[in-house]
Formats: C-alpha cells, structure tokens, sequence
C-alpha cells in the first residue's frame, strides 16, 4: 500500500511541470497552479521499482481504471501469481509488447506522464477550426522526429492540411491549396496528413485516388503481403479492384510498397515504377525495426504510432504528402469518415513522440537491443533442426516478425493448423498474405512471454 501511496504521490508532484511544458509548446494556458500540494514525511521514500508489475507479480500490470491486475498470457490469478501449465502462446497479432515492457519500466519518467484535465479541449477538433497552437505542436513534434531520425525527407518543414473535398487532378506535386498556406511563406512544405491509425490514412488515400482518376484502378502489392490491401480494394469496387498481375496498364495502378516489408522484412522496390500512384507504408521503417541506410523520399510516406512505440490504443496514423490537393482531398475523406483523430490520442502521442528521440531517452536503442537478442536465440534454434530441416526463417533478422516457410507439411494440414498443435497461434498461416505454407508470428512479446514461445518453439523443432 506504502508504495502505491508513492507512487501516486511522485506522479502528483511532476504534474505541474509536465503539463505546464506541454500546454507553452501548445500555446495554452497552464492548469498546473490549481494542483494540491503534496508532501512526504522526512522518514518516507519512494521505492525506484515499478508498482504496476511489483503488484502483480511481474506477470501483469495493475491498472488503476479498474483497481485490478491484468495479466500477460499463461498467467492468471488475483495476482497473476499462477502459471498456466500448457497454455497456448498467441503471436498472431501486431502489439508492441516490447515496447510496453520500456514504458513500464520507465513509468517514473516526468516527461512521460499523461495527465488530461476534463475540460481539455471537449469540442469537435476539425481540421477546419483546428487551433493555430495544436496545429504547431503536432507538424513541429512530426517534423522534429523525422530530422532526429533520418528516415524520411520532411523539406524544409510541414504543413497540415486543411481539408478539401475537390477531387480533381491537381497541377504540380509541391503546389498547397487552401487557406492560410501562403501565410508563412513556406509554400515548399511537405503537407501533412492525419487519420486514426495509417488504416483510415491508407484507405482514405486510395479513396481519393481513385476519384481523383474517375474511373475503377488497380490496387496492387508484391507478396507477402497485409492481407487488409486486398480487402479496402474490395470495398467499393466502383473505384477499386484488387490484382496481382505483372502486366497491368501502369497509369491504371496504386501500388502499395510497404518498406521494409510486413510480414518478411524485405525492402523491395515496387512493380510497377511508373504506376500512376505509388504509396510507401513506411509504419516499420524505423530504427529500432530496421536498418535505416537511407533517407526516403517518396511522394507519399505513411507512418503509424501502433508501430512506432505500440500505441495502437491511440489510433493516431499521419502521411507525408508531396501533392498537396492531394492530401486535402483525402483529409476531406477523413473528416467525413471520422470528423476527426482523437484528442486523448493526439495528446499522449505527442508527448510520446517528443520523448523516444530526446537525449533522456532510450527507447530505440532498448527496443532493437530486445529483438537483436531474441533474433540471435531464434536463429540459434533454426540452425539445430535435423536435416533436412522442416521450417526455415524467410524474413531479415532484427525486424518485428518471423515468416516462417512450412517446408514439408503432411496433406491437407496448414501451417496455421500445424503450429497451433504446438501451442502456438500464429497470423496468417493460410494463405491469406499470398504465399502458401507460411506462418507470421510477432516477435514483439512481453520479457514474460517470451521463454514461453521458445519452449513451443522447440517442441516444434524436435531439438
């Protein structure tokens, strides 16, 4: 209980200068002076170790909306104090559970802590009444990561587009459209672009595309592939149809090139480089996903939190528009999809942004150091099967999936099925990502999950 109590007193106390740093880049007034003040005794400290992990045995975290413990996978109790004997280890889906781990362990961080008052901006945030200080606070915090990263090329600053719903082709690939864009004078800024996730910028990309074309095109992607590409072409085939030809009409095309690859890792130029569209997803083009050997320059760069740092609660996704009608356009699709991106989101993800590349952080460095580490056992393991060997690795080392080829599987058996025998769920393992007898399992697991999928793993491999 003593550590619960000071646990919530040093996060009372940084409050003030978290959110009185947050709301002078925002431009807003400070709430920070209204706080209680709080004190310790002179015979109390605070313990450095992490209350929500300590409360539940290192098996979970305990989570303050619902004053309980939630635990990591073959783990359960009040507690998470008992284990699970022959549980089955989910790897199928994306989440960023290393990163996760970080956060945890960093919770004490003042620059991390998220605090919203309840009258914190209440009303619609369209982009149209967007106000000046938070659309400055999210093109200077985007912008600045990119310049600290080096993986995309950000001009000479940003510019966040208000929305159009003028769809026709627009001259020149540099050229804004809309109010106010002559008003600093930057008439050279990337636009830039914001959805709930990259979903909803992906799909209101290929929407406004399409229009824009006025007439059906085709959307491609080399496989593997996300296997949602072949689904947004599906829904509305008056603008979209799905293909994986080789031989399409060029100026008939949107390609999708997703850089470095899900789920393989691979960085493949596209297919048909003088596709009328070419859209790069660029949501694992990270450093702590990849290597990053070189500053990207397409015309159109779409990046997400989900993979960035694991936020996928948030659903915050932007793009990198060269073509400013464009981008317009296709925020003008979102707003009438969605209104507009989450403020809570919005919020904890600029914090979040403006912290991992800071000189307090080290996220990327901690993030990749896990998965070199987990890559290094993973190949380990591989290379003891007996030969010939019944699996193979087909993915780049380092990155956040292992693709695995099922290289002798008895008749009529997936590799989905196969490997849930071993008690391990994998994604994607039918077929679904355009390649047969291949598997996609997450890498990115809690340290407690971990050893657990090794185990499966070598049940799997008979080593």
């Amino acid at each position: 209980m003593f550590g619960f109590v000071c646990w919530c007193v040093s996060v009372i106390a940084s409050i003030a200068v978290i959110l009185s740093s947050l709301f002078s880049v925002a431009g807003q007034p400070s709430f920070a002076a209204s706080l209680p003040p709080t004190s310790l005794s002179s015979t109390e400290t605070c313990s450095p170790q992490d209350p929500q992990l300590d409360r539940c045995s290192l098996h979970g975290l305990f989570l303050f909306d619902v004053n309980e413990c939630e635990c990591f996978q073959c783990f359960e109790g009040e507690w998470c104090e008992k284990s699970i004997a022959n549980c089955t280890v989910d790897v199928s889906v994306a989440d960023g559970y290393i990163f996760e781990d970080y956060f945890v362990k960093n919770w004490n961080s003042p620059n991390l802590v998220v605090t919203l008052p309840t009258w914190y901006r209440m009303t619609y945030q369209r982009p149209m009444v967007m106000p000046t200080s938070l659309n400055n606070l999210i093109t200077k915090t985007i912008f600045d990561l990119h310049k600290s990263v080096g993986n995309a090329d950000v001009g000479s600053g940003l510019r966040l587009v208000l929305p159009s719903t003028h769809v026709s082709e627009p001259k020149g690939t540099r050229q804004h459209a809309g109010a106010g864009n002559e008003e600093n004078g930057n008439v050279d800024a990337v636009s830039l672009m914001i959805g709930t996730g990259s979903t909803m910028v992906l799909r209101a990309l290929i929407a406004t595309m399409a229009k824009m074309e006025g007439k059906q095109m085709n959307l491609v992607a080399r496989a593997p592939y996300y296997p949602m590409f072949k689904f947004w072409a599906q829904e509305n085939p008056i603008w979209t149809a799905w293909s994986n030809r080789t031989d399409l009409d060029p100026s008939t095309v949107i390609e999708i090139v997703t850089y470095p690859n899900n789920p393989d890792g691979k960085k493949c130029p596209p297919m048909y480089p003088d596709a009328k569209y070419i859209i790069h997803d660029m949501v694992y083009y990270w450093p702590h996903l990849t290597t990053v050997d070189k500053l990207m320059d397409a015309d159109i760069m779409v990046f997400s939190s989900s993979k960035l740092t694991g936020h996928g609660a948030s659903r915050f996704g932007w793009a990198l528009v060269k073509n400013a009608a464009l981008a317009a356009a296709s925020t003008g699709f979102t707003q009438i999809e969605e209104i507009s991106s989450s403020i809570d989101g919005i919020y904890r993800q600029m914090r979040v942004l403006r912290y991992i590349h800071s000189e307090e952080s080290s996220f990327f460095s901690y993030s990749k150091a896990v998965l070199e580490s987990r890559w290094k056992e993973l190949q380990d393991l591989f290379h003891k099967q007996s030969q010939p060997a019944q699996f193979a690795l087909e993915s780049e080392p380092n990155t956040w999936f292992a693709w695995v080829n099922c290289l002798s599987l008895p008749k009529g058996t997936s590799c989905q099925s196969l490997f849930s025998t071993f008690g391990i769920i994998g994604e994607f393992g039918d077929g679904e990502m355009g390649i047969d007898h291949h598997i996609r399992l997450s890498l990115n697991q809690h340290d407690t999950t971990w050893p657990i999928l090794v185990n499966r793993i070598i049940s799997l491999l008979q080593i």
